[in-house]
């Protein structure tokens, strides 16, 4: 080679023989080369590790929620939820995000979503179950996930907007839409729905084509439906609160057209008579008409802003102009002409006290209102010059079955033909006289109606909804059912032996009910005992004073311009001491179509 091997060698870095080849200072010589090594062979690679899925259950609202984990090593790569049933339009939204954070944070530490909280936990209880049955720690999955920041929405304007995506917000909504307005409408919760979500969406009607089809014969007059509301404003009525029977015959009047209505968007009602009034029913109960409502409002373009709480009133030279609320956690100013408030009412307000029940006896009473209605439109109204009716009351709701019980089981007995004995094991109340007012006042935690195995389909039904996680319990004895029920056994016999000798007799010198109700037991196969309790199914009173059309007032009565109120956060006008069922829902819905149409036709103005 001639010449300096360092002129030869372009790359001093250059790699000979798998060295790096060194050149020292000095006289060139020939580089010293050691072999390479034998090739090392390529390592086999590792098999992945394969996944693997356990499966968990939670006690939902209804039942029990069935839910697979698959875990790649300790990652969880899926959530599924396989069985549930929980209710259509109010879990859907928990159902649906609850798997995706918790595989997203790799914890079961994610918020619950608003207005499904217990769903939400019986989908952490499945994963914790999940985790244990995998064999891992808890612990490494419990870890509070850092917040989704979900997309800062600007500050917005509108025609019209509306505050709670309830029945009378949906409604009012949708007919200011109808009528040319640009509605928005904000729903603190996860998803629409409120209160009415939790109803059986049954409307007491009159004057209706509907109803009139099915049954030609009945006289179902709006004259007939304001005798039926005097007759049920006058029951007792110990307070002197007064039905306004002027209002119930202005919004009768509406009901016809507002059913016709959503007849005509596609919604699937049936037809009954119940005493003086029609009733039309719409499938899939309130959970299913809302979910409806909510894709009919969606389809023709209005903005539903859910997890979006309205904080106060935008006011500007005392007129209403908006609102400004906290929207995923941003600050968020929806700028209207005009203002609808729909907030529902203050089952849930912080310090809430009602007239009608004494607060001791509040304990025990099972709120079957939205957790969301917490007063707030009453609140907001109030900070700009709104005039406040009456005091708070509690809308009664009988006898009351836990949710669990209601969803778990096809067929169950009728109280009256039962034996009832409360948290002691003693029968203090009628069977036949068992309501909100009289447990209220016995002031008993729980009330549990006694079945046993004589009819064997109520028996069947009473161990499926037990295995499907209803609130009930058995007990192969008298005395072993009581031992579930943290009853003195003692005292549960002694109960239960003077109820059947009661019933021998055939007359019920103890407390008066009717010898027909005096069922004995005569199953041999054991027993079993479900829950009832005092129930409320929402407020009245306590509302914004508004005028007919939803215009709210001072105490003076003047109109507070721009602003409107419309259901149970402003339902003076409708109830006396006594909750009617189906009116509220009948009410609202023809009042939420009267006050949507009556702001945006005053848009302009």
């Amino acid at each position: 080679m001639g010449g300096d091997l360092r002129d030869q060698i372009k790359d001093p870095n250059l790699i000979y023989g798998g060295q790096k080849l060194t050149i020292p200072d000095g006289e060139p010589t020939a580089p010293v080369v050691t072999p390479a090594p034998e090739p090392t062979p390529e390592p086999t690679p590792a098999v992945p590790e394969q996944p693997l899925t356990y499966t968990g259950t939670g006690s939902g609202r209804n039942g029990q929620v069935k839910v697979d984990v698959t875990f790649t090593g300790s990652e969880i790569t899926a959530v599924t939820v396989t069985e549930h049933t929980e209710s259509a339009g109010i879990a859907d939204v928990a159902l649906a995000l609850m798997p995706q954070w918790i595989v997203e944070s790799q914890s079961f530490a994610v918020d619950a979503v608003g207005g499904a909280t217990l769903t939400s936990v019986a989908i952490r209880q499945a994963v914790i179950a999940a985790i244990r049955q995998a064999g891992f720690s808890t612990s490494d999955y419990n870890v509070r996930p850092a917040a989704r920041v979900p997309e800062k929405l600007d500050d917005m304007t509108a025609d019209v907007v509306v505050v709670g995506a309830g029945l009378a917000g949906m409604m009012a909504a949708m007919a200011a839409h109808e009528s040319g307005a640009n509605v928005i409408l904000v729903e603190k919760q996860y998803m629409t729905g409120g209160s009415s979500a939790l109803s059986s969406a049954w409307m007491r009607v009159s004057g209706c084509d509907a109803v009139a089809a099915d049954f030609p014969d009945s006289d179902q007059s709006i004259d007939s439906f304001v005798e039926f509301m005097r007759e049920q404003a006058d029951r007792g009525n110990s307070t002197g609160y007064e039905v306004d029977l002027d209002y119930v015959r202005f919004i009768e009047e509406n009901v016809n057209e507002t059913v016709n209505f959503m007849m005509g968007m596609g919604l699937t009602e049936k037809t009954s008579i119940s005493g003086k009034t029609g009733v039309v029913s719409w499938t899939g109960s309130g959970a299913g008409l809302m979910k409806d409502l909510t894709s009919l409002a969606e389809g023709q373009g209005i903005t539903i802003l859910t997890n979006t709480t309205a904080n106060s009133i935008v006011m500007v030279n005392g007129a209403a102009a908006g609102i400004q609320c906290t929207s995923n956690g941003d600050d968020l100013t929806i700028y209207a002409s005009k203002v609808i408030l729909a907030t529902g009412g203050s089952s849930f307000a912080p310090g809430a006290e009602y007239s009608n029940f004494p607060a001791e006896s509040q304990a025990v009473l099972l709120q079957l209102a939205a957790t969301g209605t917490t007063g707030d439109g009453q609140r907001m109204a109030a900070e700009v010059g709104a005039a406040i009716e009456g005091a708070l009351r509690i809308k009664q709701a009988g006898a009351t079955l836990r949710q669990s019980v209601l969803n778990t089981t096809k067929k169950r007995p009728g109280n009256n033909t039962c034996l009832v004995v409360n948290a002691e094991g003693k029968r203090q109340l009628s069977e036949a006289n068992l309501n909100t007012n009289t447990i209220l006042a016995d002031g008993s935690p729980h009330y549990w109606v006694i079945v046993d195995s004589s009819n064997e389909e109520i028996a069947a039904s009473m161990k499926a909804g037990m295995e499907n996680g209803g609130a009930i319990y058995y007990g192969a004895t008298i005395e072993e059912l009581a031992g579930k029920l943290s009853i003195d056994p003692a005292t549960m016999r002694a109960t239960f032996d003077r109820y059947q000798e009661l019933c021998a007799n055939g007359e019920d010198t103890d407390l008066g009910k009717a010898a027909n109700r005096l069922v004995a037991y005569t199953g041999t196969e054991g027993y079993y005992a479900y829950e009832v309790c005092a129930g409320g199914w929402g407020t009245m009173g306590g509302g914004i004073v508004s005028d007919y059309t939803g215009h709210v007032l001072t105490a003076e009565g003047a109109v507070i311009p721009n602003l409107f109120a419309v259901g149970e956060c402003s339902d003076g006008h409708i109830f006396g001491d006594n909750y009617v069922g189906g009116v509220s829902v009948s009410v609202f819905t023809a009042a939420g179509r009267v006050v949507g149409k009556t702001a945006a036709g005053e848009l302009g103005e």
